[in-house]
């Protein structure tokens, strides 16, 4: 069952969360980036975690504020734009999201009524990384990797390297990396030693009965 769905922290409070102590389903944390079609996965799990009655869950949509945007945009030049990789937008956008999150479970979403925490995707799972102390499980959902854009897309690998390194961090210390093709798979598990039992290929799909009907489509 779905026991709140907010975006960010707006209907998050202590008497919405789940209990401190378990009593009966996993309470799972899901933190969702919105972006593209991250957000189609995100409707489909949360619509997937409404139907089960295992599951206690709390669904967060990281939805960016006008100065996570303006920090995380991409520069200009008087003439052209430059490239996402030139400028670090990747690593920007990751250290901005991690400094949020870490803060958010700190305080607001305490990990500690959590059992299992799920994140969409690595650009903004930062904060799984271990503290000392008791922590849930984690699992971080990606569909691609900096190694795969740097080798497949033509992206400088010097300028990847910061993102690709703190890839790498995240990855040893998460529980389960779920992938989205068994191309992010191969990667993850070939590039960043990731154990292939320690992978979950989940590929993306959508429900065609709530597909708009042909003739309504522009």
């Amino acid at each position: 069952m779905n026991r709140l769905v907010s975006t960010n922290l707006r209907d998050v409070s202590l008497d919405r969360l789940p209990p401190a102590r378990r009593e009966g389903p996993a309470r799972v944390l899901f933190l969702h980036s919105c972006q593209l079609g991250m957000k189609t996965v995100a409707l489909q799990l949360k619509a997937y975690a409404d139907r089960a009655a295992d599951i206690d869950a709390v669904h967060v949509d990281l939805v960016p504020a006008l100065w996570v945007r303006a920090l995380g945009k991409r520069l200009l030049t008087r003439r052209f734009e430059v490239p996402a990789t030139w400028d670090l937008q990747a690593w920007r956008g990751y250290m901005i999201w991690k400094s949020i999150v870490a803060r958010w479970l700190r305080g607001p979403l305490p990990i500690d009524r959590f059992d299992v925490v799920h994140v969409l995707s690595q650009g903004v799972a930062g904060a799984a990384r271990r503290a000392a102390g008791s922590w849930p499980r984690w699992a971080v959902n990606v569909d691609s990797t900096g190694e795969l854009e740097s080798r497949e897309f033509g992206y400088p690998r010097v300028l990847c390297r910061p993102f690709i390194s703190a890839e790498r961090r995240m990855f040893a210390m998460t529980d389960l990396v779920v992938c989205q093709s068994r191309w992010a798979r191969d990667s993850v598990v070939a590039d960043y030693g990731v154990p292939v039992e320690r992978t979950q290929l989940a590929r993306n799909g959508i429900d065609l009965s709530e597909a708009p009907p042909r003739e309504q489509r522009p």
